[in-house]
């Protein structure tokens, strides 16, 4: 006899990792940034292709999801848009878990680009388990589709490039946010720390080796920050679960 199928948002309403942790609320300057990122043993955010299984394993899959409990704000980029949603959006036991400590609303979906060429179609755009479309900033002289404006609510900033600063004041100010996550991608990540932004880096460690010669890593700019300007960390816990490893850094003043 066939065991019935699991509805795979049941595997996500054990506690994940990082339940019960406790995050300071936004100063006055800008919301409580944090990072969470999966990656290889050898540096990789992503296989080659979609031929290969997915990095993260189960307990990561669960406490990724699980994170978004502690944040009004999920920021992504644009290169992530199509990531599988059931491992980007919200579902009923984070939304019971959310409630459980105070913050019965889902957290915004915040959107960066300095082009606006978002495709309309992306998954992201197309799921129904959020109350409110996703806030898409672009700068001000972007011009954006009349069917990215019916999927998003269209926000225009300062200037000829986005500056994560604004953004997150604007957060702030203006829906209350106080704490943001960003679930990448990689540019995303170094125009955060590039700007002294991040609080906390969530990192999981997978027992995968993939051995590309240039994998996409976790945090990647235009150029590598300067050798006096290197970003460093001090480490607040270190977890293992099964095969992987769980490492909470916070980041040391600049």
């Amino acid at each position: 006899m066939t065991a019935p199928t699991k509805n795979k948002r049941d595997l996500f309403k054990e506690p994940g990792l990082y339940d019960n942790i406790s995050l300071p609320a936004a100063s006055h300057e800008r919301p409580y940034v944090a990072i969470n990122m999966v990656m290889t043993a050898d540096g990789a955010i992503s296989p080659p292709d979609h031929s290969y299984k997915h990095i993260s394993g189960p307990e990561d899959q669960r406490t990724y999801r699980r994170m978004r409990i502690h944040f009004d704000a999920i920021m992504r980029g644009t290169k992530t848009l199509d990531i599988d949603l059931d491992r980007n959006l919200m579902n009923d036991h984070i939304v019971n878990a959310r409630t459980q400590i105070g913050l019965p609303n889902p957290p915004f979906v915040v959107i960066l680009t300095n082009t606006g060429n978002v495709d309309p179609n992306s998954l992201i755009f197309k799921h129904d388990i959020y109350p409110a479309r996703p806030l898409l900033f672009v700068p001000e002289k972007v011009v954006t589709s009349s069917k990215l404006q019916d999927v998003a609510y269209v926000i225009k900033m300062d200037g000829p490039q986005l500056i994560s600063t604004d953004v997150l004041q604007w957060l702030r100010e203006n829906k209350g946010v106080e704490r943001v996550l960003s679930e990448g991608g990689a540019t995303l990540n170094y125009s955060l720390i590039a700007e002294n932004l991040v609080d906390e880096y969530f990192l999981t460690i997978s027992p995968i080796i993939i051995g590309e010669s240039n994998p996409r890593t976790p945090v990647e700019g235009k150029f590598p920050f300067a050798n006096d300007k290197t970003r460093t960390m001090s480490l607040i816990s270190s977890i293992s679960s099964g095969d992987e490893v769980f490492l909470r850094y916070k980041f040391e003043c600049q």
